[in-house]
């Protein structure tokens, strides 16, 4: 096999290492439809509709996650090789000509998709012209590459343009645009734990800190802490109004709010005493975010008629 030619058996391989999608697929299609049902409900609308252009969406936004982690590879192609050679482009496993044809492939999927969706391909466009931008660095390279809060500032608006892709699909079926305020809190609340999800994984205990950049380098271990603290308690919050507002079961409450609970729990236990073993915060973030999204899904479908 010519590894100059792109292979769709390593870059296969390269999306089962990398996006499993058994976990990443799963959770894109739970974060959309979480959305997309709750949306409906915050209208008012008895039975929840699923269509067509849903699926289009669905497939929209995990595709788009897919599409992003293949552009964070190409990106970080040269930290890896120094940092982190085991990972497959790094390691020679899958090549540059793979990881490209593979997006092209992504995006012009997604965009042939789209166009059946009428008005909302611009908010699709907008949303992929994001991406790019976060791409290209925004065209300043060498400042955001070596700022970890200025690449921070610059790349977590892409989370909301999503939700509000989300909302637009969401609008598009409804074929009524909302101004509830309930949906701007809803976009707070499931976006703030993607933020804290983003700083959690780049936090290490003092004495523990390597060549790569962290945030807890940057803003110490604590602050950086409280930082995701914040982020969950501000989610929290938006979507306790949210849940309220559409009479969520007590089993979705009492989950989620266990999710919040031992979340903000490892993160206070961190604040207080920083320790290596105490510094693995991501898992506690992927557990918050599937527990809000598939619970949201699941209580909607269960407890509200459903119909395609």
């Amino acid at each position: 096999m010519n590894p100059e030619r792109p292979s769709p058996a390593r870059v296969a391989r390269f999306v089962l290492e990398r996006f499993p999608p058994h976990l990443n697929g799963v959770f894109g299609v739970a974060s959309f439809y979480s959305l997309y049902l709750l949306w409906q409900a915050l209208a008012g609308v008895a039975t929840l509709r699923v269509s067509p252009g849903s699926v289009v969406g669905a497939a929209t936004v995990t595709g788009m996650l897919l599409l992003l982690r293949i552009m964070d590879e190409i990106k970080d192609h040269d930290t890896d090789r120094r940092l982190f050679p085991a990972r497959p482009l790094a390691a020679g496993r899958v090549t540059l000509a793979d990881l490209r044809a593979a997006a092209v492939a992504i995006v012009t999927a997604l965009a042939v998709a789209n166009l059946f969706l009428g008005w909302v391909f611009v908010p699709f466009l907008v949303l992929l012209g994001y991406s790019w931008l976060m791409f290209r660095w925004f065209f300043v390279p060498d400042r955001l590459s070596n700022s970890l809060v200025l690449a921070f500032l610059t790349h977590q608006p892409y989370v909301p343009l999503s939700l509000a892709y989300t909302a637009c699909v969401a609008a598009r079926d409804l074929e009524v645009a909302s101004r509830d305020p309930r949906g701007a809190l809803a976009i707070v609340g499931l976006w703030a734990p993607f933020a804290g999800w983003e700083v959690s994984r780049k936090i290490r205990a003092p004495g523990h800190e390597t060549e790569y950049r962290t945030y807890s380098m940057v803003l110490g271990p604590r602050l950086a802490a409280l930082l995701c603290l914040s982020l969950v308690a501000a989610s929290a919050a938006a979507l306790a109004v949210v849940a309220r507002s559409i009479g969520a079961s007590p089993a979705l409450v009492g989950l989620a709010g266990l999710a919040y609970g031992v979340t903000g729990a490892a993160l206070i236990a961190f604040v207080v005493g920083p320790s290596r073993a105490r510094s693995n915060l991501e898992p506690y973030f992927d557990l918050l975010l599937l527990t809000v999204h598939v619970g949201l899904v699941v209580e909607l479908a269960v407890r509200r008629s459903v119909a395609w």
